[in-house]
């Protein structure tokens, strides 16, 4: 069996990753409505949105690549390029969002969301880097 505990690992931080990301975005502190002409319509975040979209491919990669190591197949080369891809543009999609939340002006105090949505992009882009490092101890 070719599976490595880093794989593991990987898909361990993109996992929590992305819980914490969804667990900061539903938060009711991330609906926001925008008003104009007695038209009330809520505003959700389309960027936060698209990195979690984003950071659930790097996780399903990194998921093809542990299942690629229990058959013995080591071609996973291009899965963990495209996992890292995947999980750096999940990582700039949240940061954008958080950059817009926090530009919206809040006051000066921030409330557990926006941190849980840091912790998540944070350890979607370690997810990413630590399933192509194993391919770095492979080559």
């Amino acid at each position: 069996m070719a599976v490595k505990v880093i794989t593991l690992v990987a898909i361990g931080a993109l996992g929590v990753g992305n819980l914490l990301h969804f667990f900061g975005v539903l938060t009711p502190e991330w609906d926001r409505n925008y008003c104009a002409h007695n038209d009330c319509k809520s505003n959700t975040n389309v960027f936060g949105g698209f990195g979690a979209l984003v950071g659930i491919a790097a996780l399903a990669m990194a998921v093809l690549i542990f299942a690629k190591g229990l058959t013995n197949k080591s071609d996973t080369k291009s899965l963990r390029i495209i996992s890292l891809m995947a999980a750096i543009a999940s990582f700039v999609l949240i940061v954008i969002c958080v950059i817009i939340y926090a530009e919206k002006g809040h006051g000066d105090h921030y409330t557990l969301d926006l941190s849980l949505t840091i912790a998540g992009a944070l350890l979607i882009l370690l997810g990413g880097c630590i399933a192509m490092a194993d391919n770095l101890d492979s080559a």
